[in-house]
Parts: C-alpha cells; structure tokens; sequence
C-alpha cells in the first residue's frame, strides 16, 4: 500500500483541486451576471470604490471597465482554458496562468469589505508552487514530458477513477448547498459544478494511459520538496491568523466566547457541529488558550517543516472544522444577512491539500527507521535545481520587499500582515539553516 501511495502523482491532484476551484469560481461569476460588458463594468466599479489595491492596479480596473466588453472575452477564454489545462495538462503554462488570475483577482479584492487576504491568494501561492514543481519535473526529466504530462495514478483502474468521480459528485454537491455558494442561483451552480468536476476528474484519471511513466527518483523528490512548500505556505498563513485573532482579542475567554456564538447564530453547519459550538462556548475560558498554543505550534511545525507527519494530521483537522462552521456564514465581520457568503473554497482548498501532504507524509514516516527523517524530515533545497533555488529566492527578495511597503505603509493591509512577514522572513532564513541537519535524500 505504502508504495502505490509513493508512486502518485500528487502534484496532479493538487493541480485538479486548482481547476474545480476556477470552475466553481467561474460559474458564481457567471451566474452574478459579471460576464456581461455592463455587469463587468458596474463590477470593477465597485471594487474599485471599496478595496483598498494598490492605486495603479485600481486604474487598470478602471481602464479594463472602459472596454468591458473585450476583457469579459478574455477572463471567460483565460478562465475555461486554465480550468482545461489544470485537468489535463502537466505544462507548468496552465498553473502560471492561474496564478495570474487569481493574483488579479486577490489585489482587486484587497481590502474590500469581508474579503480575507488568503481567500484568493492561496490558490495564487498553490498555483505557482505548482508551476515551479511542473517547471522542475520538465527541467528534470530524461525524456520531454507530452503536452498530457505523466500518469497521475500508478496504475489504470476504470472502477476506482469511478468512485473517485462519484464521491467528488456527492460531497462537492453537499459542501456547496451547506455553503450556500450561488445564492438565488444555488441549485444550478452547485449542479453545474459538482457535475462537471466529477465528469472532468474522471476523464483525466483515464487519460492516464496515454500519459507517460514518471521516473521514481524525480517523482519522489517533486512531490516531497513541493508539498512541504505548500504546508509552508499554509504555515504562513496560520502564523498570519495568529497575529490577526491576538489583535482582535479572539484568544481571551470573552472575545472567543462572542466568537464562537457568532458561529453558531450564523453558520449553516450540521446541527452536531453547532451542539459543538454551544459547548465550546461554555469552556471558552479553558479553549481559548489551547486553541492559541495549539495554533502556534502548528504554525512553527508547518513553516519550519518539522513533525510533519503528526502535526500536518492535528492541523488537518482543525482546518477541516473550521472549514465546516464556516459554510453559509456571511464574510463580512459581524455577520449581517444581507451579506455575501464565505467562498466555499476559502478553507476547502488548503484543507484538501493539506489531507494529501498528511498522506504523503505518513507514508515517508511508515517507510523511514530514521529518527532525524521522522522529525526533522529530508533536505528540501540539496537536490533543487539552480533555476529553481532562484525562482524562490525572488520570492524571498519580494517578500523583503513587500514587509518594507507594509512597515511604512500600513494602511495597506495592516500591520498584521507586516508582522506576519517580518516573522515569515525570520523563519525562513532559520528554515534554510536547518536544511542542512535535516536527514539526506535516499
């Protein structure tokens, strides 16, 4: 079992996760009636009049709107062509173009009332680690990949990509009704969605014949080095919301306790999680604390890449129920009814990836008697190609970069996100001084 789990291609998966996200996020645009020249343009107006982008990004909004009827064309063709190619192709050119997209997407909605800042820049981040792995994988491999890329599965099996395809049908339809995802228009987008993501990931798992075998050694590595940096990225984002909920008074026994009631007046989660919640309530005073040290902890574990196995399982499942008492819950704080719902894929997406890092790992932990690979992992930049090592370095250096804008400007999302990234910088240099204890690669 350990070694069928070894052999996927879970860098494809993730890859199938991004597409259904860009459908589903295709299909609520749709249906809000964006895609229209007047629709699109009363949009851009009104995110330009709430977010708080930077002032050059707000004037290509503005100029975008004066020729919506071109730009409607060219989201709705980028869109289609980015969820077809995150489904079918291993060509790092899709995962770029979704990172473009929903990096578009994340500065238009910066600062706009209710929007959360990782909501659309974890796809972002997914995306282009996706890019950089499939990048590597081409730059690596003996023979040219095809245009379909490598099997994603180790082996063809039409009964299996059909339950796979049958449970995606069921519990995306679920997730998107508890959500509320599409409002008046729910029904058919949760249909429409669930439907055709079912339909397309089954249609992928049985191209797999026609794909060619991944070489064990260069699969191994892509999934073990690029999973971790995307648990790292959903470290950050924990080091963030830890940052965040301090400065809003969520840890103390008061501020946790209105919280979690907030939660359970406004979600539209199963009746056992909000029988949940109204206990938590009640022992606000004795989980408040925990949830603070247990977050932290989780946030250092995940950054730093250490007690993987174990730490990526608890953090798993406190994604995945917040994830759930989150479903139908209005974005904007405090809740009011008139307001928009929380995306569906806000908290689903870094769940879901998070459960196949989990899995990954486990399976590293079962397959491993040594002690240093168990806790401190493999070396993740030993065997990293030089463009790649760069390409991460320019992310560093933008990182630097934007903690400068932020510490000086912090109007512009906060001084939380400040404090995230200076903290974030620090880590990572500490990150790549404990490369070198981590066990080496077998």
């Amino acid at each position: 079992m350990t070694t069928y789990f070894n052999r996927i291609n879970w860098i494809n998966i993730i890859g199938m996760l991004l597409g259904a996200a860009t459908l589903q996020a295709f299909l609520l645009q749709l249906f809000s009636g964006h895609f229209t020249p007047l629709g699109l343009e009363h949009y851009f107006q009104q995110l330009v009049s709430s977010n708080k982008a930077p002032t050059y990004w707000n004037h290509l909004l503005i100029v975008l709107s004066h020729y919506s009827a071109l730009t409607v064309i060219a989201l709705v063709v980028l869109m289609i062509g980015s969820v077809i190619g995150l489904f079918f192709s291993s060509s790092p050119i899709y995962p770029l173009l979704s990172a473009l997209l929903y990096t578009g997407f994340w500065l238009s909605n910066l600062g706009s009332p209710g929007a959360w800042i990782f909501e659309l820049l974890f796809p972002a981040l997914f995306s282009l680690i996706l890019t950089i792995a499939r990048w590597d994988m081409r730059l690596s491999s003996a023979k040219r990949p095809t245009w379909l890329g490598l099997k994603t599965l180790p082996c063809r099996n039409t009964t299996l990509n059909s339950i796979v395809a049958v449970v995606l049908l069921f519990v995306f339809s679920y997730f998107n009704i508890l959500s509320k995802n599409g409002g008046e228009h729910l029904v058919i987008v949760t249909i429409l969605f669930s439907l055709l993501s079912a339909v397309l990931v089954y249609f992928s798992l049985a191209f797999d014949h026609k794909r060619e075998e991944p070489e064990y050694s260069l699969l191994a590595r892509i999934n073990r080095n690029y999973l971790f940096l995307m648990a790292c990225t959903i470290g950050l984002m924990l080091i963030y919301q830890v940052n965040a909920d301090i400065s809003l008074h969520w840890f103390t026994s008061e501020g946790y306790k209105n919280l979690v009631d907030t939660y359970q007046k406004t979600s539209n989660a199963p009746e056992i999680v909000k029988s949940f919640l109204a206990l938590s309530a009640s022992i606000s005073s004795t989980l408040a604390p925990t949830q603070f040290v247990f977050e932290s902890l989780a946030a250092l574990c995940l950054f730093m890449g250490i007690f993987r196995a174990p730490m990526y399982w608890l953090t798993t499942g406190l994604l995945a129920l917040l994830m759930v008492i989150e479903f139908g819950i209005p974005a904007t704080w405090p809740p009011t009814p008139t307001s928009p719902v929380n995306w569906v894929w806000e908290l689903m997406l870094p769940t879901l990836v998070l459960v196949i890092c989990s899995v990954h790992a486990t399976v590293e932990f079962m397959q491993t008697k040594s002690l240093r690979k168990r806790l401190l992992g493999e070396q993740l930049f030993s065997e990293m190609p030089i463009a790649a090592k760069g390409f991460i370095s320019v992310i560093l250096l933008g990182i630097l970069a934007i903690t400068t804008v932020q510490a000086s400007h912090p109007a512009i999302a906060g001084t939380v996100m400040s404090k995230t990234l200076l903290f974030s910088v620090g880590l990572f240099a500490l990150m790549l001084a404990l490369d070198s204890f981590r066990a080496k690669p077998e």
